[in-house]
Formats: C-alpha cells, sequence, structure tokens
C-alpha cells in the first residue's frame, strides 16, 4: 500500500529538482502546479540505503552472472558481509565455537560458506557494469597487485547507456 507521508512546498529550494505530480488525492489540480512535492511511502519501490535490498537482493541473485550491479549494491553487500562476518566471530568466541587453530568458528564459516557463491555473482556483474569481462576476477590470484587491479575495476563507475551486458542499472532505477 502507499501512504502519503506530507506534502512540502519547494518553490524556494532551487538545488532540490521539482517533482510533477500527477495523482496525489487531496490537491487540487492548481496546488500541482505550484511545485509541490509530494512524498509516499511505498515498500515495493524504496530505494537507497534506508532498508536492506541492496544486501538482500545480492541473495535474490544467489547465482546470477549474467546482467549489471550497481556500486551501490556491490559495496553494500561487501559493508554488510564484513559487519556480519565481525558479529559473527565474536559470537563464535563468546559461545566457545571458535577453533584457535584454524583460526575459524562455526558460525563465522557457515556464513561465508553460504555467502561465496552470492559474493562471487555481484562481482562479475560489477565487472560488467564496468563494461569488463567477468574472468577479469580471476585477476585477484596475482598476490598484491591483483587485488588492487580489482579493488580499482570496482570503484571504477559505471559504463554510461548500454553495454553488452545490459542496460545500466542507474538509469532503471532513475526511470522507476
Amino acid at each position: 500500500p502507499s501512504y502519503l507521508l506530507s506534502v512540502v512546498h519547494i518553490q524556494n529550494l532551487p538545488k532540490l529538482q521539482t517533482w510533477k505530480v500527477s495523482h496525489v488525492q487531496g490537491l487540487s489540480e492548481g496546488e500541482r502546479d505550484y511545485r509541490w512535492l509530494a512524498l509516499r511511502l511505498d515498500p515495493s519501490r524504496q530505494r537507497g540505503g534506508r532498508d536492506m535490498s541492496w544486501f538482500f537482493g545480492v541473495y535474490k541473485k544467489y547465482a546470477v552472472f549474467s546482467g549489471r550491479a550497481r556500486r551501490k549494491e556491490y559495496w553494500f553487500f561487501i559493508l554488510f558481509m564484513t559487519i556480519a562476518l565481525l558479529l559473527l566471530s565474536i559470537v563464535d568466541r563468546v559461545t566457545g565455537t571458535w577453533d584457535p587453530t584454524s583460526d575459524l568458528g562455526l558460525f563465522t564459516l557457515i556464513c561465508a560458506l553460504g555467502s561465496t557463491i552470492p559474493a562471487i555473482a555481484v562481482s562479475v556483474r560489477r565487472l560488467h557494469d564496468t563494461d569488463r569481462s567477468g574472468w577479469w576476477f580471476l585477476i585477484q590470484l596475482i598476490p598484491l597487485i591483483g587485488g588492487i587491479v580489482f579493488l580499482v575495476f570496482c570503484c571504477l563507475d559505471s559504463s554510461p547507456g548500454q553495454n553488452r551486458f545490459g542496460a545500466n542499472p542507474k538509469l532503471e532505477t532513475a526511470s522507476e
């Protein structure tokens, strides 16, 4: 369901783009012409870092190696995985499931194994977004230099427009 949160007059805010609203209940046709911004809450269309869609979206595309992934999707996944693995390693140490000889914990290992394929898939899609083949993922096998090159590739902006791997995900998000 969609809920009308508030209506804000933005005539005096030059940096904020004016949104034309064609179907907001409670506003007359004249009020719509006066640069009103209607803020709506629609859970199915939320974007950005306020929800966990950037993280769970990677798991929804568990083994999808085709298509493109924005920097935001990739880096939010990496951020949340890092936090989850750190927290699980603490849980492993507290519960006694941490093995100091192998430097692994039960919960950390389960999470890492369950996230390996999605991590590789989102990395390949991120490389596709920069118009590179997914095989560039293997550059990380080269000690030191490979990891740096891969990091640079993941930090680069999307290739503009459509490339051989599909449409630009930035444009798809903006048009929705």
